[in-house]
């Protein structure tokens, strides 16, 4: 500790001294990696094809907007994905795999600031989705809506 309570500064970064300064701009590209740890795959080839994607686009992308629902959003990417059987290849793995592709603005922002490598399951990348974009408003409505439950005159329970 230095004098008055300080804590020391932190020690200067290592710098290649023969780095040219412009060098410095440019990103370590073996940095940048995925949130999202790939599968292991045992089949002998997996391509992502652009119909696959097309089909994605089409069922909306999700943006994170109050006005769409991430539940919802979950499904659609198992509907969609779960139209493509693919010959030895979990559907989990197709899951994982293109859920990026169904993300826009915030959201894709969201997970590409995630850490590197720290989704591993679909499990773990729905939990992680649900809880940062499932919107306050709707779970307050959710439990309005079971605090004042109210069966009408002559409704059964189950029309209720």
């Amino acid at each position: 500790m230095h004098r008055d309570n300080q804590v020391p500064p932190p020690p200067p970064p290592d710098l290649d001294e023969n780095k040219a300064i412009m060098e410095f701009r440019i990103p370590d590209l073996n940095k940048l990696t995925s949130a999202i740890t790939p599968p292991t795959i045992n089949a002998g080839h997996f391509e992502i094809k652009s119909v696959m994607i097309q089909m994605l686009n089409a069922a909306g992308q999700f943006g994170g907007l109050p006005s769409e629902d991430s539940h919802l959003h979950l499904k659609t990417i198992l509907e969609v994905c779960d139209s493509f059987v693919i010959p030895g290849i979990p559907p989990n793995a197709v899951w994982i795999k293109l859920f990026p592709f169904s993300l826009r603005d915030k959201v894709r922002t969201w997970l590409n600031n995630l850490p590197a490598n720290s989704i591993t399951t679909w499990n773990d990348l729905g939990s992680k989705f649900l809880l940062k974009f499932f919107p306050p408003t709707k779970n307050t409505q959710l439990r309005g809506e079971i605090t004042n439950f109210q069966q009408k005159p002559g409704e059964s329970t189950y029309d209720a």
